[in-house]
């Protein structure tokens, strides 16, 4: 493997361990941590994680964190998870990642039972994750040296466990599957017996920043989906050759043949589709051509419902880019854009510098090789609102024509037959809440960005209003749509934070939100509710919302504008949105 020399300046994957070691003693000098987003990661292992904690460090930096480690003694985890009075305990951690070789498990811990020793780890990790407030990531049992020989003992002996493990930590912890990266490293660069009799460290230490990579991919798309978006090509990308020269029927779509890079690409993407991303077409094309492959071409693993938009004309790429971009609600970070043209690539990576346009390989079937190992593809979760992402852009089509065709704005919102549910924040609710308090800009009121741990300490006080709200029409669910963070002050309730998402905006709904609130806040003896509107580059939207609803400015500067409305002052009109009572 090679290794850079000591003048590496910027961590990466394959550097060897003196210029992590340097880097490392660099970063900690660095003072530009103060604007990104602080990670509370906790390491525990039964093995020596002092280098691996370090390159996590690293790694986790360069995906633009600021993490903060804590590192477990030599193989204390099983006393960290039970002891509530530990290190860990008093660290508070945002992920406890939990590193088991197999060396040790091997010959002691799991060596007999392994469903024991699964069910075991699991009673662990469900107990400490709800005492901690925290998310864990389990890496399986990597494979054993001894697997060459596949009939061996090895081989089945950890297969065994993995089992055991998936079966039992389901659902409790995100599990990584050190496999794939073995394969890619090569087992003469991964496995050093010497090192860990030595310095019980199960990987030849020159591997261990690629082995932090691995693992900080995960980590930080627990909350942070580095991929929201793809847009692809047709012609020569998703199917090879061009349907306007040689019709539906000339592709080459032979899976053994020269249909074998775009099979494999559409897998790629179908696969990513199953797991929450958007997928949308953009090509220079006529759309009846175009559209006949996907109806007519049993090959095509996409089919055209895979696809949140297409825009199939002869614009320029960028402006149908744009185009998508805008019919989605989304930004360019997040976004990706395969084509197999060094000029549309240029343009559009010209157009939109934060979105990701891949260099496209001399052979079109290394694509998706270069795509898997990118590390930009790693989903580890999926929310019941990753599942529900795609069937919503399809209805809200069908709602921009209803709206279209509706004679006015008041007969078309009340067509909606639209429902709020007010729901507390619970373990159900709170990752959706934080990632919609990350992700979300042009309705969010102050652009305050709460973690998991300030949520959890917001919940603890009672006098608080902490609520997500979820959203329903005659079309189907929209999931989860709203935060709003009240804080109890005296006899006052402070909006700390509200954000809605972009596809709620322009129903009214903040309308019904707010009554939601108003009437919490009275039911508790509030006199006064308090806003905040604080201007950032992307909250224009939101400018005028507390004005609108009624409230009172009191101040007015700059930097902050503050509102106040007093509980016993009549609601503001909402005539579109039923709010359930359920659980308000």
């Amino acid at each position: 493997m090679a290794t850079p020399s000591s003048g590496t300046t910027a961590f990466q994957p394959d550097i060897g361990l003196a210029d992590l070691t340097r880097l490392y003693r660099n970063l900690l000098k660095e003072k530009d941590v103060a604007a990104r987003p602080k990670l509370k990661v906790a390491v525990l292992g039964n093995y020596s994680t002092q280098f691996l904690t370090m390159g996590l460090h690293l790694a986790l930096h360069a995906r633009g964190v600021a993490p903060v480690l804590y590192e477990a003694g030599y193989n204390q985890w099983e006393r960290e998870l039970l002891n509530t009075t530990t290190g860990l305990a008093e660290f508070q951690p945002d992920v406890v990642l939990l590193t088991l070789t197999s060396e040790l498990l091997a010959f002691r811990e799991a060596s007999d039972e392994p469903a024991a020793f699964a069910a075991r780890v699991a009673n662990l990790v469900s107990s400490a994750s709800k005492s901690l407030r925290c998310r864990f990531v389990v890496t399986l049992p990597p494979p054993l040296e001894e697997e060459l020989e596949q009939t061996g003992w090895a081989y089945g002996w950890r297969d065994r466990l993995c089992h055991e493990l998936r079966t039992a930590l389901g659902g409790l912890a995100v599990l990584v599957d050190l496999t794939p990266l073995i394969i890619q490293v090569g087992a003469a660069a991964w496995y050093s017996s010497r090192y860990y009799v030595a310095k019980k460290l199960p990987i030849n230490p020159q591997t261990i920043a690629r082995f932090a990579d691995y693992l900080a991919r995960t980590i930080v798309a627990i909350d942070r989906r580095p991929v929201r978006l793809v847009i692809v090509d047709l012609d020569n990308t998703l199917w090879p050759g061009t349907v306007g020269e040689v019709g539906w029927d000339g592709l080459d779509l032979e899976a053994e043949g020269h249909g074998f890079a775009s099979l494999r690409l559409q897998r790629f993407l179908l696969g990513l589709h199953q797991r929450g991303v958007l997928l949308a077409v953009c090509s220079k094309n006529n759309p009846e051509d175009a559209l006949e492959v996907f109806r007519r071409r049993p090959e095509m693993l996409l089919k055209e419902h895979h696809f949140a938009v297409m825009r199939i004309n002869w614009e320029s790429k960028s402006v149908n880019v744009r185009a998508i971009l805008s019919a989605l609600n989304l930004t360019e970070p997040g976004t990706v854009f395969l084509d197999d043209s060094p000029f549309e690539r240029g343009e559009v990576a010209c157009t939109f510098p934060e979105i990701w346009v891949p260099e496209f390989p001399d052979d079109p079937v290394d694509l998706v090789p270069l795509l898997a190992g990118s590390g930009r593809f790693t989903v580890p979760t999926v929310s019941k609102e990753d599942m529900l992402r795609q069937e919503q852009y399809r209805v809200e089509r069908e709602r921009s024509t209803l709206e279209a065709t509706a004679g006015n704005l008041d007969d078309y919102y009340r067509s909606l037959s639209l429902v709020l549910t007010p729901k507390p924040i619970d373990e159900s609710t709170l990752h959706r809440s934080v990632e919609l308090l990350a992700k979300t800009n042009q309705f969010n009121l102050t652009g305050r960005r709460h973690g998991r741990e300030a949520m959890q300490s917001f919940l603890d006080d009672p006098g608080n209003e902490i609520w997500c709200y979820g959203l329903k029409d005659r079309y189907g669910d929209y999931g989860v749509i709203s935060v709003l963070i009240g804080r109890r002050e005296e006899d006052a309730l402070r909006i700390d934070s509200w954000v809605m998402s972009c596809r709620a905006m322009g129903r009214t709904v903040e309308r019904a939100i707010f009554n939601h609130l108003l009437n919490r806040a009275r039911s508790g003896g509030v006199a006064r509710l308090i806003g905040e509107y604080v201007p950032t580059a992307k909250n224009k939207p939101t400018e005028r919302l507390y004005d609108d609803l009624g409230l009172v400015p009191c101040t007015d500067s700059p930097s902050e504008k503050r509102y106040v409305f007093n509980t016993s002052a009549s609601a503001p009109l909402n005539d579109y949105v039923a709010i359930s009572d359920s659980t308000s």
